[in-house]
């Protein structure tokens, strides 16, 4: 032994350091939980060797998945998802249609069990009353004897069976919520419509609401005796919310309803090729109101004040090309366009006129003896006018008829007498104008057929030419620059004997002012609340930033922002989503029927799907039995 104090100390503590510590046994415990959640053998904790610490049992459950062979019958891919929801859709039609046939089948079988249920309810409450309840057993005995007799139930679940096993059974959850979608919509077809449309208005609008419903209904109660339940109470609840949410759907796509009167005389203006602004071409006053306003203010860009100077420019030329004018681009209804277009219809009509004769048959002379009798009935022979009997006498004379030249300066001369005589001498003009009519008729018969069809349309472009001119003849700024108006257009296709054609809707140039006066007529310009109120609202942000920060950077904005809003409401882009009618063909508030129809559908056609298939409605107060499994 060494006489240093020292190195007796050091050897001692190196001899207690040799020595095993005592074990904590909680943290030995903690360490063989941890080690055995891991999956770890146990560590020799009682020795109080070192233990490693385990690994994180979530990240093992995940790496455990992830190592997991792959479904090769799952979908991997968006195209695979897509197919498998195609096809899925099909077998829901297919359900859905075969459901549809076996209803009667359904509910009776649904009544039936409804029935016996309540009955063994009763009979489970008295037998608790004596105290002799029926053994699991005896329950089961009951059911099985029920479902032995049952033969047209038996039937109905292999015809179900039968169909389901050639069908094909969806794969993904898009295609679950695809067949039901499927199975909804026979129904819907069936459901009370007045047209075509109006049923894939109910396909849209109850069928597919009430098939997601019902999926949604199906996926929370899934696996349950209470699945067709929640199916039947999904589809009902989409079929109530349909129509609303379509409403609302089609109202993001096209925001403006345009009324159905007035769908005519766009056509009309679309197919002259005049541009109209959305709130024309909808109807929409406030939005009129918009587009007048806002292109009044600084920088706005002018949008409606150029489509304005378009559409008359473009109205006057669609009149013009009635009267057989070809349209030059910037041509306006000017005294000279007016001079040419008559000319080119004197010449045609000479042309025309000088390759035919109007033939003296046996009509001509019947017509003209009756605007005679006619004539001799309205006015007394002392008030007579010669040029009326002498005109008469003289084509009553002819032994064979007229020739072409002949005649057009013998129509042409009455129609000026006429013209001229109408408030004069109302009865002559009359007489004179049934001679005329008369004439007319004669030549249209006896017109070569390689000249007739050009005669007609000869004719009517003159006419039309009269009209115009009555129309032209009128006061006002924009008609001395050869601007035609729709409303003098109006007066004047409806003036005198041209009314009647004008109301029965057999005017050409009447379509035009009808269509022109329900689309074009314009808003007040100046002075007016609605016009005052837009104009208000557009420049009193500006104005108010501008007073309240007394910065130059807010007085700009109050006339930048308005500008820049002009412009973005007249840009092809915002005028065409205003105007669309893509998504209007799907609103319109369900009849009463067609409400009820569309919940019972929902209820009954999209329980097709439980595992159960649509026995499983019927079938609720019953043991659930397989039939549709997915």
């Amino acid at each position: 032994m060494t006489d240093n104090a020292f190195a007796a100390k050091l050897a001692a503590r190196k001899a207690a350091a040799a020595t095993p510590a005592p074990v904590d046994p909680v943290a030995a415990k903690i360490a063989a939980r941890r080690a055995e959640l891991a999956g770890a053998p146990k560590a020799a904790t009682e020795t109080g060797k070192d233990v490693s610490a385990p690994a994180n049992p979530f990240a093992a459950e995940l790496a455990a998945r992830k190592s997991a062979p792959a479904d090769p019958a799952a979908p991997k891919t968006w195209a695979d998802t897509a197919k498998d929801a195609a096809a899925s859709f099909g077998s829901g039609v297919s359900l859905g249609s075969s459901e549809l046939l076996q209803l009667p089948v359904t509910a009776l079988r649904g009544i039936k069990n409804g029935l016996n249920y309540g009955a063994d309810k009763i009979e489970d409450a008295a037998r608790s009353v004596v105290g002799a309840p029926l053994s699991d057993q005896a329950r089961a005995d009951r059911e099985s004897t029920r479902q032995s007799h049952d033969l047209v139930g038996q039937a109905q679940d292999a015809a179900r069976g039968a169909l389901t096993s050639y069908l094909h059974k969806p794969e993904t959850k898009t295609g679950e919520y695809a067949a039901s979608v499927g199975a909804a919509l026979p129904g819907a077809a069936l459901m009370p419509a007045r047209s075509a449309a109006e049923t894939a208005l109910n396909a849209v609008r109850f069928g597919v609401p009430s098939g997601l419903g019902s999926e949604a209904g199906g996926q929370m109660a899934k696996g349950s005796k209470y699945e067709p339940a929640a199916r039947a109470a999904g589809g009902a609840l989409g079929a109530l919310v349909g129509p609303g949410l379509v409403e609302g759907a089609s109202r993001v796509v096209s925001p403006i309803d345009t009324p159905a009167a007035r769908l005519p005389a766009i056509d009309v203006m679309r197919r002259e090729g005049i541009p109209l602004t959305a709130g024309q071409a909808t109807g929409s006053k406030p939005l009129k109101w918009m587009e007048s306003a806002i292109s009044d203010l600084p920088f706005a860009g002018g949008g409606a004040n150029r489509i304005t100077e378009a559409q008359r420019e473009a109205f006057t030329q669609a009149g013009l090309r009635r009267m057989g004018v070809a349209p030059v681009e910037g041509q306006l209804a000017t005294p000279e366009t007016m001079r040419q277009g008559a000319q080119a219809l004197r010449d045609e009509f000479n042309d025309l006129s000088s390759r035919n004769v109007m033939i003296n048959d046996a009509q001509l002379r019947s017509d003209l003896r009756g605007a005679r009798t006619a004539y001799d009935q309205a006015a007394i022979p002392a008030q007579q006018r010669p040029v009326v009997g002498n005109t008469i006498g003289d084509l009553l004379a002819e032994p064979w008829g007229v020739h072409g030249e002949r005649y057009q300066n013998t129509r042409s001369s009455l129609s000026k007498q006429a013209e001229g005589l109408r408030f004069a001498d109302p009865p002559s003009a009359d007489a004179l104008r049934a001679v005329r009519d008369a004439m007319d008729a004669a030549m249209r018969r006896s017109i070569s057929p390689q000249d007739a069809r050009a005669w007609d349309d000869a004719r009517q472009r003159y006419g039309n030419m009269k009209t115009l001119e009555k129309a032209m003849g009128g006061a006002g700024e924009q008609t001395a620059q050869g601007v035609l108006s729709p409303t003098k257009l109006r007066a004047a296709a409806s003036a005198g004997n041209a009314k009647p054609g004008y109301v029965r809707g057999n005017s050409d140039l009447g379509e035009l002012a009808r269509a022109g006066e329900t689309v074009l007529a314009p808003l007040p310009q100046s002075g007016t609340a609605p016009r005052q109120a837009v104009m208000h609202s557009l420049q009193s942000g500006g104005a108010v930033g501008a007073a309240l920060s007394g910065h130059p950077i807010a007085a700009a904005a109050g006339v930048i922002g308005p500008a820049v809003a002009g412009r973005a409401l007249m840009s092809p882009v915002v005028q065409a989503y205003l105007r669309n009618r893509a998504a209007s063909g799907v609103r319109g508030i369900p009849t009463a029927p067609q409400l009820a129809a569309g919940v019972a559908n929902g209820a009954v056609a999209n329980s097709a799907l439980a595992p159960s298939g649509l026995s499983g409605l019927s079938d609720l107060f019953a043991p659930q039995r397989k039939a549709y499994a997915r």
